[in-house]
């Protein structure tokens, strides 16, 4: 359930899933660009990544070194949680239970994220490569892969129009 997940993985409350590899073309950083803008504009987001952490295509400083020490410079250790890879049973727990799914790709094979979201009705918000436009999802959200702003707007929207939907499931279950 819900509650044995959060106290497994630490976290509370609604998030966004970010289930890609962390590697330096799924371009996590841009995410974290986004909710660090979205907080010091007093939204509060919590993004959960999971998958590999290792990129074995980089040299030198690592990948996933440069996003904790962004998380650490602008304070972001309560909005974006790096899992890391975790069971995957679980992956498909916390994506069912998100928000949405963030896929930033600046570029993808078929992105089998996707279409698990797809297939479960979890709206997406996804970068506007050519794969991810023609897989086609019924609830997608795109953005430029850099465009931090754009897609601080993106998850700003999906993650208010949670709070009304979220609502309205209470006010249904009470009467």
């Amino acid at each position: 359930n819900l509650e044995s997940i959060q106290r497994k993985y630490n976290f509370n409350g609604k998030y966004f899933h970010l289930p890609n590899q962390i590697w330096a073309h799924k371009n996590h950083l841009v995410v974290l660009q986004a909710v660090n803008r979205l907080k010091r504009s007093g939204v509060d987001v919590q993004v959960l990544c999971t998958g590999n952490t290792k990129d074995y295509r980089v040299t030198g400083a690592e990948y996933i070194d440069q996003l904790r020490e962004f998380i650490e410079a602008n304070d972001l250790q309560h909005n974006i949680r790096i899992l890391g890879l975790i069971d995957y049973g679980d992956v498909l727990f916390l994506m069912r239970n998100a928000v949405a799914v963030i896929n930033p790709s600046r570029f993808e094979g078929w992105s089998s994220s996707v279409e698990e979201a797809k297939s479960m009705g979890i709206p997406v918000v996804l970068s506007n490569i050519g794969v991810h436009i023609e897989q086609d999802p019924a609830n997608a959200h795109y953005f430029y892969p850099n465009d931090f702003l754009g897609l601080a707007e993106i998850l700003r929207a999906v993650w208010n129009k949670s709070d009304t939907q979220s609502q309205i499931k209470f006010e249904k279950a009470a009467a």
